[in-house]
C-alpha cells in the first residue's frame, strides 16, 4: 500500500484565492519525493520532482482510487494525485483549525465558565466570571436544564 504525507507544510491564507496557497514536501512511503507548490489562484499544483519512481507510484496509486462525486455540481471526476494532495492540504488545515479552537477554549476557560444554549450559534459562548466547578455546573444545570453545553467540559475531548 502506498502512503502519502505532506511535511514542511506552510499555508499562505493571504495568497489563497480560488484554492489554498501552500508549499510542502511530498513523501511517498516515507521517501522524500517532490516539492509541491500551489499559488492559490486556481491553477494546478506545481511539482519539483526529486524521485521520479516514487512520484510515478504515487500518481498510479491516486488514479486507482475511486472516482469523486461532487453532488452539488452533479459532477464525477477521476481521482488524481492533485486531488489527493488537495485532500491532504484540507486535512492539515482542519487539524490546525481544531488545535487553534482548542487552545482558545482552554485559555478562555482558565478563570471563567463558558457555556451556550443549544439554540445559540456554534461560534458564540456565554460567560460567567467564576471558575468552573461542581457548584457552577449544578447552578447552570438547574437554570438551563439539558439545553446547555458547557465549554469547560469540552477541553481535551475528541470531536
Amino acid at each position: 500500500m502506498t502512503t502519502l504525507a505532506l511535511k514542511a507544510f506552510k499555508h499562505y491564507p493571504k495568497l489563497s484565492d480560488e484554492t489554498n496557497a501552500f508549499t510542502a514536501t511530498l513523501y511517498v512511503d516515507g521517501m522524500k519525493t517532490a516539492y509541491c507548490n500551489d499559488d492559490g489562484k486556481g491553477g494546478c499544483i506545481d511539482f519539483q520532482i526529486w524521485n521520479m519512481e516514487k512520484f510515478a507510484e504515487a500518481e498510479a496509486w491516486a488514479k486507482a482510487q475511486p472516482a469523486i462525486t461532487y453532488t452539488e455540481y452533479n459532477l464525477t471526476v477521476e481521482s488524481t494525485l492533485e486531488i489527493v494532495i488537495g485532500d491532504l492540504v484540507d486535512d492539515n488545515l482542519r487539524r490546525w483549525e481544531k488545535k487553534a479552537e482548542e487552545k482558545w477554549l482552554k485559555r478562555q476557560c482558565a478563570n471563567q465558565t463558558l457555556f451556550r444554549l443549544l439554540t445559540d450559534p456554534e461560534d458564540e459562548w456565554r460567560t460567567v466570571i467564576h471558575p468552573f466547578n461542581a457548584r457552577m455546573k449544578a447552578w447552570l444545570t438547574q437554570k438551563y436544564g439539558d439545553r446547555i453545553m458547557i465549554g469547560n467540559e469540552l477541553i481535551g475531548q475528541e470531536a
